[in-house]
């Protein structure tokens, strides 16, 4: 049954198109090859960073003196905190910083793919609360990473205290 001679409107369609299986399935794999080279992109540009990230990362950890690690001492690392054991464990663990620097650049494009393919199938109510949840995420994702890139030493310095000295 047609809804006031729209051609393809169903009368029970409140958003006023159908989309068949298909169509959806193809807007999700062109969503989702997006979201892929976004992927793709940020890990390369994290791949380029990935030695200035980790030293970021670890600088903090490496600053606290009276703690010391099983791992050799390094110009970047007196203390030897940051240990890697096994023959691939360096590139693995390169790769995984690469990747997490990728999903985080790429974070924007696969956040909006995946409200694009989620809105149209949403009332407006709804989107409003999507909107209103996403402009809150960020920010307070952004504080939340800070807060921890902030509190990283003192915790390292508490679990290391537990550590028996023999």
């Amino acid at each position: 049954m047609k809804a006031r001679g729209t051609p393809g409107r169903q009368a029970d369609d409140p958003h006023g198109t159908v989309m068949p299986l298909r169509g959806h399935l193809r807007e999700l794999r062109s969503r989702v090859t997006k979201v892929m080279l976004s992927l793709l992109a940020g890990s390369a540009l994290g791949w380029a960073v990935h030695e200035r990230v980790v030293a970021a990362l670890t600088g903090p950890a490496c600053r606290i003196t009276h703690v010391h690690g099983v791992g050799a001492a390094t110009a970047a690392c007196p203390n030897g905190l940051l240990v890697l054991q096994g023959a691939l464990s360096p590139l693995s663990f390169s790769f995984k910083v690469a990747l997490v620097v990728g999903v985080l650049l790429a974070g924007p494009v696969w956040s909006y793919q995946v409200w694009a393919f989620i809105a149209p199938g949403l009332y407006r109510r709804e989107r409003r609360y999507g909107l209103a949840f996403a402009a809150a995420a960020v920010p307070l994702f952004t504080a939340g990473a800070a807060l921890a890139y902030t509190v990283f030493p003192e915790t390292i310095e508490l679990l290391a205290s537990f550590t028996p000295s023999s």
